[in-house]
């Protein structure tokens, strides 16, 4: 009995450990990518692993990290939220263990989704814009146009008129430290949702996380 009372003690103490190195590492995440941000965004990271510790002194990785942002204001675009999921993450293991602060060396792949209201492209754009039943509209001079929202080469949001007439509006999603590309877009009540998929992370994310 007392043997395993003992155990269950020391399993205790490893598992407080373990989530308490966790949860160092998913706030100092978060607090680098906040410094990046404008002042009001709430961010939040997660590093959905257990157990932390062993898979970061034995393999130097964690299967994935998370991060949320949302209130991320421009300009140009005001983004209600931003999620993005990196996985195949390299940790420095000597600066979290000996240092406590988590630096990400590479990653296998990441996505990234960014939200955008149509209150966010009425301010943006000085005209109303409404969103519902997959149908994107711009009020322009009292008319009603049904716009086709795309992303160009260049990641920019396009907003392009239905039918003829009417003006193509092109816009930046800004933010390119927390988004860094846009490869399609969809439609949702409400908002369009910008998204894509990335390899390498950029430079200027890296230096987000890594806190440089």
């Amino acid at each position: 009995m007392r043997r395993i009372l003992s155990l269950v003690i020391l399993l205790a103490i490893l598992t407080g450990g373990d989530l308490l190195l966790r949860n160092i590492a998913e706030q100092q995440v978060a607090d680098q990518v906040k410094s990046e941000m404008p002042a009001n965004a709430h961010v939040s990271a997660s590093i959905p692993v257990f157990p932390f510790v062993p898979r970061v002194v034995f393999w130097g990785s964690v299967p994935k990290v998370n991060v949320k942002v949302t209130n991320v204001q421009g300009p140009p675009l005001n983004l209600a939220e931003a999620r993005v999921s990196i996985s195949g993450v390299v940790i420095n293991r000597h600066h979290l263990l000996n240092k406590r602060r988590i630096e990400l060396v590479s990653i296998d792949k990441g996505t990234v989704e960014a939200v955008v209201t149509q209150d966010a492209l009425s301010d943006v754009l000085h005209a109303p814009v409404k969103i519902t039943g997959g149908t994107v509209s711009l009020t322009v001079a009292g008319q009603s146009v049904t716009v086709k929202p795309s992303i160009d080469k260049n990641n920019h949001l396009v907003l392009t008129p239905v039918g003829s007439g009417g003006e193509v509006r092109t816009l930046g999603l800004g933010q390119a430290n927390l988004v860094p590309c846009a490869g399609s877009v969809s439609v949702e009540e409400g908002k369009v949702r910008v998204s894509c998929s990335f390899t390498h992370i950029p430079d200027s994310f890296v230096r987000a996380a890594n806190g440089k």
